[in-house]
């Protein structure tokens, strides 16, 4: 499945 890369940099910005 494609994830959307919004999800994918909101994801990234809270694991840092």
């Amino acid at each position: 499945r494609w994830l959307d890369p919004s999800k994918l940099v909101k994801k990234q910005i809270r694991s840092k």
